[in-house]
């Protein structure tokens, strides 16, 4: 058993514990926590929350572990083409010069390079020019609400 947990800390690996029964194990007459699970420090790079739980024993002398872990990684937003890029002046400029930069990869790979290049590109470009068009927006549609009320304001008032 010390091997084992020699082995354990060499490796760098920590139990997480548990919840749920106290033992994973039982021949009837011993009762043991044998079963457990061990993470090395990268796993918290792919999960921010996890949790271990000792199911109860069914057709085995072993407890089930389920194991549910919440992802931290957030979902990646997907590439959104704006119509009013093409209305805009330096819009064919921005692709012709991003486009034609070297790439050393050809045929498909090269392709793929350059539209993944052309993509952050473009969501820069995008917010040098337009800026966040979601918070724009927001700000025009207050900025509606509040001509709305005074207008509802200056309107009773002259009757």
């Amino acid at each position: 058993m010390n091997d084992f947990n020699d082995f354990i800390i060499s490796a760098g690996l920590c139990d997480v514990g548990y919840v749920g029964s106290k033992f994973t194990w039982t021949n009837g007459t011993v009762w043991k926590r044998l079963d457990r699970l061990l993470i090395s420090p990268n796993w918290s790079q792919f999960f921010n929350s996890f949790r271990v739980e000792h199911l109860n024993r069914y057709c085995s002398d072993h407890s089930p572990l389920l194991v549910n872990g919440f992802f931290l990684t957030k979902p990646k937003t997907s590439f959104r083409f704006q119509n009013m890029w093409v209305i805009h002046h330096g819009f064919l400029q921005t692709v012709r010069l991003n486009w034609n930069n070297p790439c050393q990869e050809v045929g498909l790979e090269g392709f793929a390079i350059k539209l993944k290049r052309l993509k952050a590109h473009l969501k820069w470009w995008n917010k040098a020019v337009f800026g966040d068009i979601f918070d724009n927006l927001r700000r025009l549609n207050e900025q509606v609400n509040q001509k709305e009320v005074e207008f509802d304001i200056e309107a009773t008032a002259e009757r």
